[in-house]
């Protein structure tokens, strides 16, 4: 994935849809001056409006007409959110992002066949404080599977790009496949691929 290389290809075959938060709210800040008489739902409202307006349902429910589209194509349908984060910068409350992640909780749990990734950064230096890092937190606790990234703490490695650590959450899948709860592993990003290996190992897997 690195660079995105195979998801452009993959949305070149019709096989992954993008959805763009930033697209959104400029179709309906455009949209707002048009016609007011005929007033449609927008996920960003008029200031003046003083209705309650729900911007992380309208938010969610921009991604959820995307996957129905996908869904009439196949049952597995995998919804990834990159990032979570971009909904902070945009302006969104830490109470709507949350309303948003659970939002697509509840939806994909009615698809078995589905799954859900959310990608989240967090900054080392505002643990308790940056919102960005409550949400990390919380999805760590919500999660099935999480994959954490980060670089050395001892500087750059001309080998290795940075350590890996793998939680399994879900105690029935991992037993069956003989998991350990917790790993951690080493990983390269190269041009085109990422490459992981144990600690202390030799052989890289791509």
């Amino acid at each position: 994935m690195k660079f995105g290389y195979n998801l452009l290809n993959l949305k070149e075959k019709g096989q992954v849809t993008v959805v763009e938060p930033m697209k959104i709210i400029a179709s309906n800040i455009t949209d707002m001056y048009k016609d007011f008489t005929n007033r449609t739902e927008t996920v960003i409202s008029d200031v003046n409006f003083t209705e309650h307006v729900d911007i992380a349902h309208r938010f969610f429910a921009c991604v959820k007409e995307k996957y129905d589209e996908a869904a009439r194509f196949t049952e597995s349908v995998v919804l990834i959110i990159d990032d979570i984060n971009h909904l902070l910068n945009l302006g969104l409350s830490l109470r709507d992002t949350m309303y948003f992640i659970r939002y697509l909780r509840s939806f994909i749990s009615l698809y078995p066949l589905s799954q859900l990734c959310i990608l989240a950064h967090i900054y080392q230096e505002n643990l308790q404080t940056s919102n960005a890092d409550i949400i990390a937190n919380a999805l760590k606790y919500m999660t099935h599977l999480c994959v954490t990234t980060q670089p050395f703490k001892t500087g750059h490695s001309s080998d290795v790009s940075g350590k890996l650590t793998v939680y399994w959450k879900t105690d029935s899948v991992r037993s069956k496949y003989h998991w350990l709860e917790k790993t951690t592993h080493l990983f390269k990003l190269l041009d085109w691929q990422v490459k992981i290996c144990a600690p202390g190992a030799m052989s890289i897997l791509s």
